[in-house]
């Protein structure tokens, strides 16, 4: 499937805030359900971690490469005040405490270790969105920076939805 992040045309769905305490949650896209529909509303949300690249994937399918790890479910991606959100698993987060989460290799989790307080980057090229299961990637504010800082085609950052 996609194992490199090289030199594709590149479309950032847009950029959204953790938010939450105890239950984290974060502001999905509306281009990914909306034009790309790679997730959609009143469905989980599939979270794996993609072991080549290191970085998560979301999918409403699941994802059975053996390079993928599937991470967790999000069972509840719901319209509410006109955002749609959906949970983020606890094990994200360094300070999972082991309890009612399906089970995730440890090693993956370390590597995940998402700020509570950060941002999500949601961005995808055309191939995972043309065939099933469609797919998108999720990086983290430190992975955008290393994989795109010098790249050409997206310097209009500015122009890419910013959930708060």
């Amino acid at each position: 499937m996609y194992t490199e992040m090289t030199d594709r045309s590149w479309t950032v769905a847009g950029i959204s805030k953790i938010k939450g305490e105890e239950s984290r949650y974060v502001r999905i896209p509306d281009r990914l359900f909306r034009e790309e529909s790679i997730v959609k509303p009143g469905f989980p949300v599939l979270w794996h971690y993609e072991k080549t690249v290191g970085v998560l994937i979301i999918s409403r399918n699941e994802l059975k490469e053996e390079n993928y790890e599937y991470s967790g479910e999000s069972r509840k991606f719901r319209e509410g005040d006109s955002e749609y959100t959906v949970g983020i698993p606890k094990a994200f987060f360094s300070d999972f405490k082991g309890r009612g989460e399906p089970k995730i290799d440890p090693r993956a989790a370390d590597k995940i270790n998402l700020q509570k307080d950060g941002w999500l980057h949601f961005v995808f090229h055309e191939d995972m969105t043309e065939t099933d299961p469609k797919t998108c990637y999720v990086l983290t504010e430190d992975q955008f920076d290393k994989r795109f800082s010098d790249s050409d085609q997206l310097q209009e950052i500015e122009d890419v939805p910013r959930f708060y």
